[in-house]
């Protein structure tokens, strides 16, 4: 699936959030053509020659290499050597997820440079490999394995998938005690080699595997097998984390939405099972030991940066003429200038500082927008003007980060909630050690520490501490998410209508 596709489900819970990021992409891509169509078709400056590069710089390329034979950088090529740097085939967690079949229902010969980058042979894969739910499955039978205890006769249709998908499985949660994971970032045969039209066949399908991961652990809660339920709940959580290490914010939203299925049964390990202290605290633990979740800064400064930059010098090919490669370098240098604002107000500590710093970026970027109008009209009427080639470049430049930034806000908002779900996990967690051990829920959140859990985590999205109520033989855990506001939901159940982020736990069998 490409990258453009992939973005309407990368998201699960949000289908109609990412379903419009996606088409804002097509639109931002159909103003790029334009664009390009009418500065290639200018003729008020005599231009001959053959096509001729940028200046190669941090300041304009922003990567120096490699370059092709005509002078431009491979950015696509500069993106995998980046990404498989210190890789080997025993550190990566993507050889292991490729034998068991994640990300090989692809085509014959990307298939085959996969695995010869990879280091794997044809005959290492599982035969058969990964069976996905999403090609044969019910969703929403789906749906109901993972947010509570269940048996195989309840749904044999589910039972006979895990059961396919044993040996499968067992290769994956080896894979997910590796340190890193590179899969690699090729195109179709048919497509431009550009960074925007990679494909994420490994993350589509990592998606399914966690579904399959967690459905395994409510059938083994049904069970009576808890501890190996609770290893397939945080093998579930480091497939998260790994495959958030491709640095994009595609991935990292497929990373957030892992980690939300994860979430479902840690929620339903504490809601059905009487864990004792040693179990909770153990769980806890090793939830506060896992990687930390990808960085928004950290995707837009480098990846986002390359896949903005790759794609305005492919339409950008202009002939060998100094003024319009100057106008070329200006607009590169004014592309790295605006993300470079976007980045430093991603950097901030907490969610209140970047949301701020954003909200004036995007303000701003509104305000831009609105003077643009029709694409090729603009380009047209700036050439007009018979600015110099240095404004002429950064007028362009402007239009086309404008049209091809992506929703960076969006994304910051999954980044929080991500982390604030894992905050809210350790206080349950600590919680529960806390009646296991003294009958009873602590009457404050400051209570769990030192002894159940090391410093009480702060809510994410205030900087300041959850909400929370000690109900007697239950308790309530509570973020009022970005807005701020109690959505006033009843608690009985683990995820708000609204923005408002909720655990609320029954102690099973309390009176």
């Amino acid at each position: 699936m490409s990258r453009s596709k992939l973005l309407i489900i990368a998201a699960g819970l949000v289908a109609v959030t990412v379903a419009v990021w996606f088409f804002g992409m097509r639109a931002r891509n159909q103003d790029l053509d334009q664009v390009t169509e009418t500065v290639e078709h200018l003729d008020a400056m005599p231009t001959v020659g053959p096509i001729k590069a940028p200046t190669i710089s941090r300041e304009t390329t922003f990567v120096t290499a490699p370059v092709d034979s005509d002078g431009f950088v491979d950015y696509l090529a500069a993106l995998n050597e980046h990404l498989r740097e210190g890789m080997t085939v025993d550190n990566n967690a993507a050889v292991l997820f490729a034998r068991g079949g994640l990300g090989m229902g692809i085509r014959t010969n990307r298939r085959a440079r996969t695995l010869a980058i990879l280091g794997v042979e044809e005959s290492d894969l599982l035969v058969p490999g990964y069976d996905k739910w999403a090609e044969r499955g019910d969703q929403k039978v789906l749906d109901q394995v993972i947010d509570q205890p269940w048996e195989g006769s309840q749904f044999p249709q589910v039972l006979e998938w895990l059961e396919r998908n044993e040996a499968a499985l067992r290769v994956i949660v080896e894979g997910t005690q590796c340190s890193r994971c590179y899969f690699p970032m090729l195109t179709d045969d048919n497509d431009e080699k550009l960074v925007l039209h990679i494909l994420l066949d490994m993350h589509q399908d990592s998606r399914d595997a966690a579904k399959c991961l967690v459905a395994r652990a409510m059938l083994r809660m049904g069970r009576g097998q808890f501890e190996e339920a609770k290893r397939d709940l945080l093998a579930c959580h480091r497939l998260s984390r790994l495959m958030g290490q491709t640095p994009n914010l595609i991935c990292g939203l497929v990373c957030y939405e892992i980690d939300a299925t994860a979430w479902r049964g840690d929620a339903a390990l504490l809601r059905f099972t009487n864990l004792d202290a040693p179990a909770a605290l153990e769980f806890q633990r090793a939830l506060s030991e896992l990687p930390p979740f990808p960085t928004i800064a950290d995707n837009v400064d480098f990846v986002e940066r390359i896949q903005l930059l790759d794609a305005v010098t492919s339409k950008w090919k202009v002939p060998s003429h100094s003024n319009l490669t100057i106008a070329f370098d200006e607009c590169l240098r004014l592309c790295n200038q605006e993300l470079d604002r976007y980045v430093d107000a991603l950097r901030p500590a907490t969610f209140p500082q970047r949301d701020n710093a954003l909200n004036s970026l995007i303000r701003d970027l509104r305000i831009a927008n609105q003077g643009f109008g029709d694409p090729s009209t603009y380009v047209s009427r700036v050439f007009a003007q018979n600015h110099s080639p240095e404004v002429f470049g950064r007028k362009v430049g402007q239009f086309y980060f404008t049209r091809l930034l992506p929703n960076i806000g969006m994304s910051v908002k999954f980044e929080t909630k991500a982390k604030t779900r894992i905050a809210l996990l350790r206080l349950g967690f600590a919680a529960t050690a806390h009646y296991a051990e003294k009958g009873e829920y602590p009457d404050k959140l400051d209570d769990l520490s030192p002894r159940f859990i090391s410093e009480i985590p702060r809510d994410p999205f205030s900087d300041g501490q959850f909400n929370y109520k000690n109900e007697g033989h239950a308790f309530l855990l509570q973020s009022l998410g970005a807005d701020g506001e109690d959505d006033r939901v009843k608690p009985n159940v683990n995820q708000a209508p609204g923005d408002d982020l909720i655990l609320f736990v029954t102690r099973p069998g309390a009176k």
